[in-house]
């Protein structure tokens, strides 16, 4: 692709609409945002037209409105304004409300045209970057720049990953996903258990470092333990060994069960007779929670038919923060 004196005016054009404009909580011309998302959209394929669109795709939303779009179709062409109109989330003077706003662009993200997944990919991952590296240099309190939250916007970005992922497969959702997985790693965790939108409470213990919380998950009560590498996720899926095993026996408590446990693991304690499902968050705690919960109960029976743990009594939510998070019929349940 070789790039015309057509570019060349838009970066002017992009230059002089947004010649006050910096990056949030920053001194950085808005410009340079839109040079890199520019450069993105290149690198990955992109014509033109659609490196034209991407440096103007924040014209119309940033106020430019209706009459921007019908000037960058007069300037820049057809295919330039399609593609800035995909890639705003609104086109009027007064905005809407944020949340009206970022579900209806998540529904049109569904149905968009491949240019325009291209431009806002090249965008979000721009983005994503740029919280993560202020993330690193300045910790939480980055998220007061934002119209909403950590919550918010780390379920947002989630949202988009994982349309980007569905719709646009390559390198630009692979490199969004795991940016975005590194910005929740770098995120308080009560935050990021707040996000989740359950029910919750926090618990520590007196004299001992380890804390986190008990979670009201639907279908199953999850415990959340923060650790140094992140956080961990646990079910209690059996009590009592009910056979002749010793308790050195159960240590490869998964090798008696016929279950797929892709990224979770089984923990057995031997002193409360407790096994545990555990999964590692790995940047997405969503995903972690919904990946113990649907294998617990599978897990749970097939140990309680083969009679190496007895099925969990029922513990809810209450239970186990009225007692601890360790709570189990059979006693202390601590890993």
């Amino acid at each position: 692709m070789m790039l015309t004196v057509l570019f060349t005016e838009a970066v002017e054009y992009a230059r002089a609409h947004h010649v006050a404009d910096v990056r949030k909580g920053t001194t950085i011309p808005y410009l340079s945002h839109l040079l890199a998302v520019s450069a993105l959209v290149i690198e990955n394929g992109g014509n033109e037209p659609q490196a034209i669109a991407a440096l103007l795709h924040d014209v119309v939303e940033d106020g430019g409105g209706e009459a921007a779009l019908a000037e960058i179709a007069d300037r820049f062409g057809s295919d330039v304004a399609a593609i800035v109109a995909g890639c705003s989330d609104t086109t009027a003077a007064v905005k809407e409300d944020w949340q009206v706003r970022k579900d209806r662009y998540l529904e049109h993200l569904e149905v968009a045209a491949a240019d325009v997944l291209l431009v806002s990919a090249s965008d979000k991952l721009h983005n994503a970057r740029s919280i993560l590296a202020d993330l690193r240099e300045h910790g939480d309190a980055i998220w007061a720049r934002f119209n909403r939250g950590p919550q918010h916007q780390l379920w947002y970005y989630g949202a988009l990953r994982d349309v980007f992922k569905r719709r646009l497969p390559g390198p630009l959702a692979e490199e969004l996903d795991r940016t975005v997985r590194d910005v929740n790693r770098h995120t308080d965790p009560d935050d990021r258990i707040e996000g989740l939108g359950h029910e919750f409470e926090l618990w520590s213990f007196v004299d001992s470092p380890q804390t986190g919380a008990t979670l009201d998950w639907p279908g199953f009560p999850l415990i959340i333990t923060k650790q140094p590498g992140g956080l961990v996720v646990h079910a209690e899926v059996g009590r009592r060994c009910i056979c002749d095993y010793e308790p050195g026996d159960l240590e490869g408590l998964d090798t008696f069960i016929d279950v797929d446990l892709g990224d979770t693991r089984l923990e057995y304690n031997g002193a409360s007779e407790v096994a545990w499902l555990v999964g590692d968050d790995q940047g997405d705690l969503r995903e972690a929670c919904e990946n113990i919960a649907r294998l617990a109960p599978a897990v749970a029976e097939q140990m309680a038919e083969l009679e190496v743990m007895a099925y969990p009594s029922t513990t809810t939510f209450a239970d186990r923060v009225a007692n601890g998070p360790w709570f189990s019929a059979s006693g202390p349940g601590a890993p």
